[in-house]
């Protein structure tokens, strides 16, 4: 029998490093997990949503600059910004905080209560956008003076008529993404009404009917009935079973109370978004209002994105907070901060690459805009990075902390555009805006690290 050898234990060989393709492919089945969730799934339907719906709109006011010129789509675009901004805070905050109060009923299967909020929050917010389209209209005319002669005064008129149909078009979009429904809740504002707008005004054009900026407004207005009354009949049509049970006053001033603050979060937007154009209007030309408001929106499709991955998280967001996972809602800051940054960065270096050409496309006046979408396009760079922590912050009980912030913000925002744009015109109103919205990100990524333990941004390293 021969003897038996026994082998010296060799040493083990050091694990072959992953090459570059392993690691792409590592990289790309971990996002590809990420976006089989439903929140994901739910994010990517939005933004489907509102990227159609941006291209359309974004077709269409390249229609209009070429239908009436540089001045006539200033004035034009001066009209339709009073109706966003007074459109948008005449639901006094209940459109935010609709998301939060039909989640948290929903989650907790007290269906008649959403409805009840419905009801409440629809009738409410009808009759004090009345009031504010009266009180808009009197000041015009006041301001304006000899208004029967000035071209600034029937666009004015119809914007008035458009703003309680505005503000509640913004209601049931809170209401209807609280159910769950995103396409129920951007389609009507963001698809339906450009396409609706673009058609009728097609149909005047060959009819051969001259197209003022007054005439314009009308067939927004008409659009703005249109899709809010198909909208208004799909969410009953849904609702229809809890219907019934009464109405509790007591719980209508509860909401008031909730939302009021919220009032601040959509003022802030609309300072940063709109009150540039506002206070160009007392410095600059209608034609120089109209390069200026083609370039930011030019650079709202940019935006879109991060206001898709912030709608889509914010049902998520409530949901967590109900049942009191800190945790997940860490999670759902960074994941939707990804899902924000990255369309939202290849866009902004597109049209950086491209700017010139796309604002050719309204008019060969208005290629003078690249350095506003350029320096607008940075500011909203920085923001995707941080992701939607707004949503996070409204939907947690932070809503008071989020409004002082905003207040502030906004303040700082008008005193730099009053500064800036006597000195700078149209570039300063651009710095005004890009400044704000950096300063306000990072303000907020603060906050959230020391009332919720995490910071949201994008480089913040995950659960786990």
């Amino acid at each position: 029998m021969s003897p038996l050898r026994v082998e010296a234990d060799k040493p083990d060989k050091p694990p072959a490093k992953p090459t570059a393709f392993a690691s792409a492919a590592k990289h790309v089945r971990k996002l590809f997990a990420r976006l089989s969730d439903a929140n994901s799934v739910a994010a990517f339907v939005t933004l489907a949503v509102r990227t159609g719906g941006a291209g359309v709109g974004f077709l269409s006011h390249i229609f209009f600059a070429r239908l009436l010129g540089t001045q006539g789509y200033g004035l034009f675009s001066f009209a339709w910004t009073w109706v966003i901004i007074l459109g948008t805070l005449s639901h006094l905050g209940l459109s935010t905080s609709a998301t939060r109060f039909v989640a948290q009923y929903v989650e907790k299967h007290r269906l008649r209560r959403a409805q009840s909020f419905t009801r409440f929050a629809s009738i409410f917010v009808f009759l004090f956008g009345c009031l504010v389209a009266a009180a808009f209209m009197a000041v015009t005319a006041l301001v304006i003076g000899e208004w029967y002669a000035s071209p600034d005064f029937a666009p004015l008129v119809v914007a008035a008529a458009c703003i309680p149909v505005f503000a509640m078009g913004e209601m049931l979009r809170g209401v209807a993404r609280g159910f769950g429904w995103n396409v129920l809740a951007y389609s009507p504002s963001f698809l339906e009404r450009p396409l609706v707008i673009i058609t009728l005004t097609l149909l005047v054009v060959v009819a051969g009917v001259t197209v003022r900026p007054e005439t314009l407004m009308i067939i927004s207005l008409v659009a703005l009935l249109t899709t809010l009354g198909l909208q208004w009949l799909r969410i009953a049509r849904r609702t229809k079973d809890t219907s019934t049970g009464r109405m509790h006053t007591t719980h209508g001033r509860y909401w008031l109370a909730t939302s009021a603050p919220l009032v601040f979060v959509d003022a802030y937007y609309l300072i940063i978004s709109h009150t540039d154009i506002v206070i160009l209007k007392a410095f600059v030309s209608d034609a120089e209002i109209a390069v200026y408001f083609a370039a930011a929106k030019i650079a709202a499709l940019v935006f879109f994105f991060q206001m898709a991955a912030g709608s889509a998280a914010a049902r998520p967001f409530a949901q967590a907070h109900t049942n009191g996972d800190n945790g997940r809602i860490a999670d759902l800051s960074r994941q939707f901060a990804l899902w924000s940054f990255l369309p939202t960065l290849a866009c902004a270096i597109f049209l950086v690459v491209l700017g010139k050409q796309v604002l050719h496309l309204f008019g060969p006046d208005f290629t003078s805009g690249y350095p506003v979408l350029v320096i607008l396009l940075s500011g909203l760079v920085v923001q995707a990075a941080i992701g939607p922590v707004r949503f996070a912050m409204a939907m947690t009980g932070l809503q008071k902390s989020l409004s002082v912030v905003m207040a502030v913000s906004a303040l700082a925002n008008i005193a730099m555009n009053v500064v800036l744009i006597p000195r700078l015109g149209a570039i300063g109103a651009a710095v005004a805006t890009a400044i704000s919205t950096v300063g306000f990100s990072i303000t907020l990524a603060v906050i959230v690290r020391a009332r919720l333990g995490f910071w949201p941004w994008i480089f913040a390293k995950r659960r786990g």
